[in-house]
């Protein structure tokens, strides 16, 4: 839908000499950094899925959000999230570093292979931060 609401509709709007007015690209650059320094964190972990519209999706949010926001961008596969959580909680605990997938963490949990999904002390680290699509 967000493809549809920034880009797909700016073309439209530019091929039948119309304005757009909507602000959903500002809104999202402005969300992510008040996110990020609201949290006082510097580094977003970006998780993708290879569904062929996410994958879109998440190279538009990727390039809008980059030149805005002053933190370090990481990027990966949500397959590797297991990996990617036990690299933070070992290494970091999320003190620096918000969490934002294209997969919810429901849909995710039965899938996964690793313990820390079931630990409540995962659940209840007040560092830990994860955004996920509406």
């Amino acid at each position: 839908m967000i493809i549809e609401a920034g880009p797909a509709q700016r073309t439209w709007a530019k091929s039948f000499n119309k304005l757009q007015f909507n602000q959903v690209e500002d809104q999202i650059k402005k969300g992510f950094q008040q996110i990020m320094s609201q949290n006082k964190k510097n580094q977003l972990i970006m998780l993708k899925n290879q569904i062929k519209e996410d994958i879109c999706t998440f190279d538009y949010l990727k390039k809008l959000i980059t030149p805005n926001l002053n933190s370090k961008i990481l990027s990966n596969e949500i397959e590797n999230i297991n990996d990617v959580i036990d690299f933070e909680m070992k290494n970091d605990k999320f003190e620096s570093s918000i969490l934002w997938k294209q997969y919810t963490f429901e849909w995710f949990a039965p899938e996964s292979t690793r313990n820390f999904i079931i630990q409540p002390s995962f659940y209840q680290k007040e560092s830990q931060l994860m955004i996920e699509h509406p």
